[in-house]
């Protein structure tokens, strides 16, 4: 039924449908790619690395086939369908992927530290059955075709972050188990034989993601045994240095633990995270949700400077010139958009006060300022109407009358539930220190901005 619908009800159906999960993603990722798209070669791998939201599926999308997208917002899945169709998968294909998919769905594959174990023992099945067999190689597959060259970079760039960030989070546990160590031996040269592996271990690893001739080359497969043999050969001298088998189980689990988290995070442990915070996020102290912010920001190392007003409306209204070039949105949405930031009716908040969602480094939200009910219009929030007022330099007391009297001359409409309601834009985003990661984030929340704008438009002239 809604593949039959035309390019503005398509539009209207995926944007009113954007608190459903299919849509959401949809939503989210094309707000990330259009903003990704938007920046120049050097800004757009700064970016990238810090995105989540930026997926293979629209990496594979002609400037046609994208512009649909924008403009008739289907679902995700629609999205995924068109991406693989483009990879040249057979149905066979499809049905090994699809039997796949069903089986990582089981608990083993979805609870953290177990699943590391069952994907090492599903790949040493391959080699006896047939069937897991095909379904690892029809993975890999797509992972070859559907994966361009640009976004397998964007991978790579992604795990030497996380590689940095888990080295970060266990420099204490060095810290302390080397002490342990000396405490025990009261012996220099275990200590330099611990320093030294950890040492030679992550420099292995660096160079595996520094270099493209080692990480593409045959050279990939000796950086993990060099790896073994360093670990052996320090773990034997501090065996023979303390004779405990307690220290050389912690010894080896410090050593390889940044590996670890890094294979954690890659395989679903960071998601699995990530959706549980989200979901106890509004139940949280503030104080809590404040500590969870600044210790992601810290150990991604973003950092930003004191929230500034200005600065960011002048970031977003660069955007706006940025995403006209690379946007199918109408032209007439941008002079809106613009008309309205000029005027600071479209109000800017910083994301550090008001935590609205976890581990956001920026977003849009439309903030409700009138309801229809039977007929008539009733105020929802009047703080919002008393900053519009002083915006559009009209006393409080005449502003309220003349917004019920004409709503749209001043905020924006929507449909929920089936009711017209108003409200105004709100973008929250930090005042980045990396100009990159500054530029990305306004882009993606001023397309988001925009798409509400339009469909605002659209609701307007379907439903007023």
């Amino acid at each position: 039924m809604v593949k039959n619908m035309g390019m503005t009800e398509r539009f209207l159906h995926g944007y009113l449908s954007r608190e459903k999960p299919e849509y959401r993603e949809t939503l989210e990722e094309l707000t990330a790619f259009i903003s990704y798209k938007s920046l120049d070669e050097r800004d757009r791998k700064i970016y990238a690395k810090y995105i989540q939201e930026l997926k293979p599926s629209m990496f594979n999308l002609s400037p046609a086939e994208l512009a649909l997208v924008e403009l008739s917002l289907p679902s995700y899945s629609e999205v995924e369908e068109k991406a693989r169709e483009k990879s040249g998968l057979s149905e066979k294909d499809l049905k090994i992927l699809e039997r796949h998919r069903e089986r990582m769905k089981k608990r083993v594959f979805r609870t953290p530290g177990l699943n590391v174990l069952a994907l090492y023992a599903l790949k040493l099945l391959s080699f006896f059955r047939r069937d897991l067999r095909e379904e690892l190689e029809i993975e890999k597959s797509i992972s070859e075709r559907v994966y361009s060259e640009e976004y397998r970079e964007i991978l790579v760039e992604r795990s030497k972050e996380v590689l940095k960030s888990s080295r970060l989070i266990c420099l204490p546990i060095y810290m302390i188990t080397g002490i342990l160590l000396y405490l025990k031996t009261l012996n220099p040269l275990v200590e330099v034989a611990y320093a030294s592996s950890i040492l030679t271990s992550n420099i292995l690893a660096h160079i595996l993601y520094a270099s493209e001739r080692i990480r593409r080359g045959r050279y990939r497969m000796m950086v993990i045994p060099l790896q073994i043999a360093v670990v052996s050969i320090s773990g034997a001298y501090i065996y023979y240095g303390t004779f405990n088998p307690v220290l050389i189980a912690v010894y080896l689990l410090t050593t390889l633990l940044p590996f670890w988290i890094l294979g954690l995070i890659e395989l679903s442990i960071g998601q699995y995270i990530s959706d549980l915070v989200e979901k106890t996020w509004p139940y949280l102290p503030k104080r809590a949700r404040r500590i969870i912010d600044k210790t992601r920001r810290f150990l991604a190392g973003i950092r930003v400077d004191r929230f500034d007003e200005e600065v960011i409306y002048e970031e977003l209204y660069a955007a706006s010139l940025r995403l006209e070039k690379v946007s199918s949105i109408p032209r007439y949405v941008f002079e809106e958009f613009r008309d309205r930031l000029e005027k600071r009716v479209i109000k800017v908040e910083n994301p550090e006060e008001k935590l609205v969602s976890p581990y956001s480094l920026g977003y849009y939200r439309r903030e409700l300022v009138l309801i229809e009910e039977n007929g008539e219009l009733r105020v929802l929030n009047r703080r919002a109407l008393e900053e519009l007022a002083i915006r559009y330099g009209v006393p409080v007391e005449n502003f309220e009358k003349e917004v019920l009297k004409t709503p749209m001359k001043y905020l924006e409409v929507d449909l929920i539930n089936g009711r017209i309601v108003y409200g105004r834009s709100v973008i929250g985003m930090y005042n980045f220190r990396n100009t990159a990661l500054r530029k990305g984030i306004a882009s993606k929340e001023v397309e988001a901005c925009l798409l509400s704008l339009y469909a605002s438009s659209l609701i307007a002239i379907k439903y007023l």
